[in-house]
């Protein structure tokens, strides 16, 4: 008997020692006892020892509410309790864990961060906002159908291949990113009842396609960093916002019923079918991205500017909606796609010891490019720096001079090769150095505010050192002191007299340009003498030393204005006028093209586009005088843009630029030239100026020609007056101011001097009379 007692006693002891998973939930219980794999001992119970070694686990439609105790199966690989009542579970201690179905249960929150081994998981048909899978590195397959989580992330997910967001609740935000062996991803609503505000899909390298549809809210998408993805397909998702790059290879983009202001293409260099249907806010469209797409169809009746490619604004026939729609290529100002860029700088070597950091950059200097079949220019800017934008090829770079004979350049050419279009930079810097010595300026005046009865005007002289010497002088500018009034000038004048301001200058620098603006005020028609409406306006200006000038002719200009009424501020003159002498063909005309701000806002960027017609004009002649803001410019063919980039042009400001260009020697006398500009600010339609039209027209027998090559200097003075001209001088007449003829003096040289040191000081007048014709200068005496 005693042993006996002993034996139950001992089997008590050990029944003790097996510790009893603490299973709550009856219906999960039974679900265990009755495996007798896992009940092995048929005792009713479930020991941790029991728990321990099971490795697979099923308890689907058990109409279990808990599956408290599930800690203790530690070694579990694959759970599976699909069709239950399960509110909450807890797997951290499941760190073997590969499989969970957890469909059609009450889940609310699912966290898996301890679960680094977990490879499928389906948690579809759950109430559940919140899934947490960090760290499962290893998960290959993901289900979550008609479950409203909320800001899902499935990031640094290597292995995910697949996963199905059928009938999807998804709320918040969506981001999938470094998951590189997905090739798909599908968010289908069939019962649109989403809610996502966000979708952000980044660095998934196999990524094929992406289908969004049915989307309730107002959402965002981001696609970045995917190399593989061809298909795009936004339907019925109500975005309101998004941005794609880093997709080169994304061919086809369907977007339907969206609710977005802008699309944003630009990025996309393969992009060859875009279709934005049902998008009734869609205003702005940019697919400048270097691809020439063959299917472009935009549903918008209020799309306003479409920036392309500059290659297709001829070639491709845009069908928009809305006829009014502006199309140019000015939302940017690279090129579309990839591109190769050609830059340096331009210096001038004016001590003639090799350019360095010490000397001068070259500002407006013409820099021509070709790739054998085409060419093309710009000009330096202020910093004496150049850029061309080229695709793969061969290149020759090369400085054009005015005057070829001043400088010379090195290298005298570069050649650059690009065998890829892969986005390279080559750089190319250019030293000039002054060949012999060639002293030569010139001078122009330009209208900036026009001319009306009563009112202030203003007037830019810009004078501008094109030879080879730094030079300093000084410059007279004339004007009618009877019927206008010096109100005001930016630099203050060095001497003034009736109808007369002189202006010092020191140390002009060769291709430096500057520019002195000049106010005056017209007098009233109720004044004496009156200033009307189609009264006519003269001005000269001439800037010295003439002397040893090589072309004197441009160190004069003489500018004839009409006084108007109103204006547009928006236009483009010919500062020759409408009619000069046919002797003029194949010479210089100087044209001044204003622009006014005259909208709402301020213009970040101001284009001014001008086509030139090769049949009148000698595009390569093109040289830039001044411009009131740095701007870069780009002669492609016979299509210049001046490009004011970041102007920022308040509401109301003024701007302008100022070039010279030759007519053809063609030309024959009575043919006219017209040349008119687009202004484009923003992305506004242009504005359009008239035409600027000037004719070359036979003097009549009676009309004596002026020869605006005669220069007079130094102007004032207080003895010599010299005189020189292009052609011989034939008589100098020395007039007071009463018009009496005080001195006459007959010579036939190009060159001739008359002293007034024995004059009082004051106005005279010099009427000077040579081969070409005759031109009266006023000069003072000091």
């Amino acid at each position: 008997m005693k042993f006996f007692l002993l034996s139950l006693l001992l089997f008590g002891v050990g029944a003790a020692a097996q510790p009893v998973v603490n299973i709550p939930d009856v219906n999960f219980k039974n679900a265990l006892l009755t495996n007798s794999f896992i009940n092995a001992n048929s005792d009713g119970e479930i020991q941790v020892s029991e728990a321990e070694i099971i490795q697979f686990l099923d308890v689907s439609s058990k109409n279990i509410a808990s599956v408290e105790g599930i800690r203790s199966f530690i070694n579990l690989r694959g759970f599976r309790c699909y069709n239950n009542q399960i509110s909450t579970i807890d797997l951290s201690n499941c760190p073997l864990l590969s499989g969970l179905d957890v469909e059609k249960n009450n889940i609310t929150s699912l966290d898996l961060s301890h679960n680094a081994l977990l490879a499928t998981l389906t948690v579809s048909f759950n109430p559940m906002t919140s899934l947490n899978i960090d760290n499962c590195t290893v998960l290959s397959n993901l289900e979550v159908e008609a479950a409203p989580i909320e800001n899902l992330k499935l990031i640094n997910l290597p292995n995910l291949n697949g996963f199905i967001f059928t009938r999807n609740l998804l709320r918040g935000s969506l981001t999938v990113s470094n998951c590189n062996r997905i090739t798909g991803i599908s968010t289908m609503s069939l019962e649109s009842i989403s809610s996502l505000t966000e979708v952000t899909i980044t660095n998934c390298q196999l990524l094929r396609s992406i289908d969004l549809t049915d989307n309730d809210v107002e959402s965002i998408l981001h696609v970045s960093g995917c190399p593989s993805l061809t298909d795009l397909s936004v339907g019925g998702f109500n975005i309101t916002d998004f941005e794609i790059f880093n997709c080169p290879i994304l061919q086809n983009v369907w977007m339907n019923g969206n609710s977005f202001l802008t699309a944003d293409l630009s990025r996309l260099p393969k992009l060859t079918t875009l279709l934005l249907q049902r998008d009734p806010l869609l205003k702005s469209l940019n697919i400048k991205n270097g691809s020439n797409e063959s299917t472009i169809s935009v549903d918008s009746d209020v799309l306003e500017f479409v920036c392309a490619d500059e290659f297709q604004l001829n070639d491709n026939d845009f069908n928009f909606r809305n006829p009014a729609v502006v199309v140019n290529s000015y939302c940017s100002f690279t090129p579309g796609g990839n591109f190769n860029t050609i830059n340096g700088k331009v210096t001038f070597d004016e001590n003639s010891n090799g350019c360095d950091e010490n000397d001068a950059p070259h500002p407006l200097m013409k820099m021509k490019i070709n790739d054998g079949t085409n060419q093309a220019s710009t000009f330096t800017n202020a910093s004496g720096d150049y850029r061309f934008y080229t695709n793969a090829g061969n290149f020759t770079v090369t400085p054009e001079f005015e005057n070829p004979a001043y400088f010379t350049a090195t290298p005298a050419t570069a050649t650059i090769n690009f065998p890829e279009n892969d986005n390279s930079v080559a750089t190319q810097n250019f030293c000039f150095a002054a060949n012999a010595v060639h002293p030569d300026l010139e001078i122009v005046i330009a209208p900036l505010v026009p001319a009306r009865p009563g009112f202030n005007a203003m007037y830019q002289i810009v004078y501008k050192n094109k030879g080879n010497q730094t030079l300093s002088g000084n410059i007279s500018f004339n004007f009618d002191d009877a019927l206008l009034d010096f109100i005001a000038a930016s630099i203050v004048p060095d001497a003034q007299a009736t109808g007369l301001l002189s202006f010092n200058y020191a140390n002009l620098r060769p291709f430096e340009s500057r520019s002195i603006n000049v106010s005056l005020k017209l007098n009233a028609p109720t004044e004496t003498p009156p200033v009307n409406i189609d009264d006519q306006l003269a001005f000269s200006a001439t800037i010295n030393p003439v002397a040893t000038d090589e072309t004197p002719e441009d160190n004069v200009f003489q500018y004839t204005q009409t006084v108007v009424g109103s204006f547009d501020p928006n236009d483009k003159q010919c500062l020759e006028g409408t009619a000069v002498s046919a002797a003029q063909i194949g010479k210089y005309l100087h044209y001044m093209i204003n622009f006014e701000n005259t909208g709402t806002h301020v213009a970040e960027n101001v284009v001014v586009k001008d086509v030139i017609d090769v049949t009148q004009f000698d595009i390569n002649s093109l040289q830039i005088l001044s411009a009131t803001a740095g701007m870069s410019v780009n002669i492609n063919g016979n299509v210049v843009e001046f490009i004011f980039e970041g102007i920022h042009l308040p509401i109301g400001g003024h701007g302008n630029v100022l070039f010279k260009i030759k007519t053809l020697q063609s030309l024959v006398p009575n043919s006219s030239v017209s040349n008119a500009a687009d202004i484009f600010f923003d992305y506004n339609a242009p504005i359009v100026t008239h035409p600027a039209l000037t004719r070359f027209q036979n003097l009549s027998v009676a009309a004596v020609a002026v020869d605006h090559s005669i220069a007079v200097y130094p102007n004032p003075a207080s003895a010599d007056v010299n005189v020189k001209s292009a052609t011989n001088i034939q008589i100098v007449e020395l007039y007071d101011i009463q018009g009496r003829i005080l001195e006459t003096k007959t010579t036939n040289s190009k060159w001739v001097s008359i002293d007034i040191s024995d004059k009082d000081a004051g106005i005279y007048f010099l009427k000077v009379t040579s081969d070409k014709g005759s031109k009266t200068e006023k000069i003072v005496k000091k």
